[in-house]
């Protein structure tokens, strides 16, 4: 093997080995997506699995994205599922609107009464156990 074809693979090795970075999301960060196509096959241990899928997820079906790899993204269903699902099916969930400030409610018949005001002469009370 030359020198010059030992670069080449090199690179394509390396060029391939970039390109398969996965994405790890938490509890705090991990976005939340909604199945954009009109149903997309859901695989319990994995897309490579030999027996086929799992199940189906309709859609507009919620999911949290717990980690993104190429192609296929490990999520999290509403209802608590984990499973696999294809990246072209998701998209972002439309964001929720803000929840409008309550404003708080006063009687107009509140009555105000003046509480007896303790003095600090009294002796504290002792407890035995």
């Amino acid at each position: 093997m030359t020198m010059r074809s030992g670069f080449v693979i090199f690179s394509l090795t390396l060029l391939l080995l970039t390109g398969c970075n996965s994405v790890q999301y938490n509890s705090t960060n991990s976005p939340h997506m909604i199945v954009a196509v009109e149903k997309t096959p859901f695989f319990h241990h994995g897309p490579m699995q030999g027996n086929g899928p799992d199940g189906l997820l309709p859609k507009g079906c919620e999911v949290d994205v717990l980690s993104k790899d190429m192609g296929f993204s490990y999520v999290r269903t509403q209802d608590g599922q984990l499973g696999y699902v294809d990246n072209e099916a998701l998209a972002s969930a439309p964001a929720l609107p803000p929840l409008p400030t309550p404003t708080p409610y006063v009687s107009a018949n509140t009555q105000s009464f003046d509480l007896p005001v303790a003095s600090n002469s009294a002796a504290a009370p002792t407890f035995r156990y």
